[in-house]
């Protein structure tokens, strides 16, 4: 989805995970570690509150312990009757629930299980759902935990006594993820039906029937300070909802063949785990989002499999994800672009922008009818041109960057000379192939970007030896 913020980002970094695009599966070249071991697909990934350890879950009906740092596989926890679906660590980290179900007279039930991290001891089981738990979540303060279950309910737990506190039943079906906010007063639940916003403690619907996707909400995931919740759907989109109004921020085309799971790090990026179409074959994908800009920070692609899950570790620096049986780690800030100067000014979308020949002034127009003038170091606004009546199209620079020329949608149809260093008036010229000439011998002029922002790259920001990314 498109920005919606008039403003201009000068992007001071290389993204060649964003924008480029392939036509076969790409290599493993990002990826740190290939932690082999399951004998089923792997449901479930989550990283322990120190980063040092991570919790896989199987459809092979186990959860293996690993070590983040050596890749070892530190132990496995067995004792489920069918497959875990879902594993968290409680928020000391002492203790690991996992989530399954299986077949009791005839019906089916759903089973979590609490394990000692330390030694993998069992050390109880909560039997409520009317069927396999599909989903699980800690709350922040570690005395509750939250499930949800094919039988479309969530059930708040007191963990620590083994009682149910309170059940929710607003879900049409499977409900596929829950998370607790930040503060821990309200749960977000994510269904076959739609995406449920609640009262933790009264289980009360925030607004009931808000937050649609035209298909199955897979995943659900507040943001670091609790004013997002992201949901991704079988859809294929990503929606950004602002907590607040209940309205939907940003809708993102995220994976074309259905989003599974999602997950934040601290700093607010958003990683998210699914798989295109090639060839009539799924391929396996995991985006990292900045979340501000709607941009995609870094992106794996490749194996004829779905990520089912994803996780970011606690120092944000790595991502765990799951396809077929084996988890990865990606640490894919190895590569990852910094972060854009961000110059507020326009109040309308930016068109065009262009850079003096000496790199320290930056010009840009816009819809607002207005050319400004940034100081490119430290992003100041040095002056504001108003001659324009209508959007302005086009801007740039003549060659010894004494002369700005801009033109626009003026009726007109005249192109205007400016001073550049002082920012005065030179001349109107009612001819656009002058605009053109100009902006050949300035260099070709950077290409009118989406509503309100665009684009610089400097490749030399990024050392290409530790991003062979794309690697032949």
């Amino acid at each position: 989805m498109t920005a919606t913020y008039h403003t201009i980002g000068i992007l001071l970094f290389l993204s060649i995970f964003s924008f480029r695009d392939v036509s076969s599966p790409m290599k493993d070249i990002s990826v740190v570690q290939t932690l082999m071991g399951h004998s089923g697909v792997v449901t479930s990934v989550a990283f322990s509150p120190t980063g040092k350890m991570l919790a896989s879950g199987s459809a092979d009906k186990t959860v293996k312990l690993w070590d983040r740092g050596t890749g070892k596989l530190l132990r496995t926890l067995k004792g489920h009757s069918g497959a875990v679906n879902a594993v968290a660590f409680s928020p000391d980290g002492e203790m690991i629930a996992s989530g399954s179900g299986g077949m009791w007279e005839g019906g089916y039930y759903g089973e979590i299980r609490l394990w000692e991290v330390k030694t993998g001891e069992l050390k109880s089981r909560l039997v409520g759902h009317n069927g396999f738990v599909s989903a699980l979540t800690f709350a922040p303060d570690n005395t509750r935990l939250a499930s949800g279950g094919v039988d479309g309910s969530v059930i708040v737990w007191d963990w620590q006594r083994q009682k149910i506190l309170l059940i929710i039943g607003g879900h049409r079906g499977r409900v596929w993820s829950v998370a607790f906010s930040p503060g821990g007063v309200l749960l977000a639940s994510g269904g076959d039906d739609r995406v449920g916003l609640w009262n933790s403690y009264t289980g009360t619907s925030q607004r009931r029937y808000w937050m649609q996707h035209k298909s199955a909400v897979h995943s659900v995931a507040f943001s670091p300070d609790g004013n997002t919740l992201a949901s991704g759907s079988a859809d294929s989109t990503m929606t950004l909802w602002d907590v607040e109004t209940r309205k939907a921020r940003m809708i993102l085309k995220a994976h074309s063949g259905g989003v599974r799971s999602l997950a934040f790090s601290l700093d607010g990026s958003l990683a998210s785990g699914g798989f295109g179409m090639e060839n009539g074959f799924p391929i396996g994908e995991v985006k990292v989002w900045d979340t501000r800009w709607a941009t995609v920070k870094g992106r794996w692609r490749g194996h004829r499999e779905i990520v089912s899950a994803v996780a970011f570790s606690p120092d944000g620096k790595t991502v765990a994800y799951g396809i077929g049986g084996r988890v990865k780690l990606w640490q894919y800030q190895l590569c990852a672009p910094g972060l854009p100067r961000i110059l507020m000014g326009h109040s309308d979308a930016v068109q065009t922008v262009a850079f003096s020949p000496d790199g320290k002034r930056l010009a840009s127009g816009s819809r607002d009818a207005t050319v400004t003038l940034w100081d490119a170091q430290t992003g100041a606004v040095k002056t504001i041109l108003r001659k324009h009546k209508e959007r302005v199209t086009s801007v740039a620079f003549s060659p010894d960057g004494a002369t700005l020329a801009s033109s626009g949608a003026d009726k007109s149809r005249e192109v205007i000379l400016w001073e550049a260093p002082a920012a005065t008036l030179k001349a109107a010229l009612v001819t656009e192939r002058t605009m053109r000439l100009i902006a050949e011998r300035a260099g070709r002029p950077l290409q009118p970007q989406a509503q309100g922002e665009a684009g610089l790259w400097r490749p030399e920001v990024l050392d290409l030896r530790a991003c062979k990314r794309w690697g032949k």
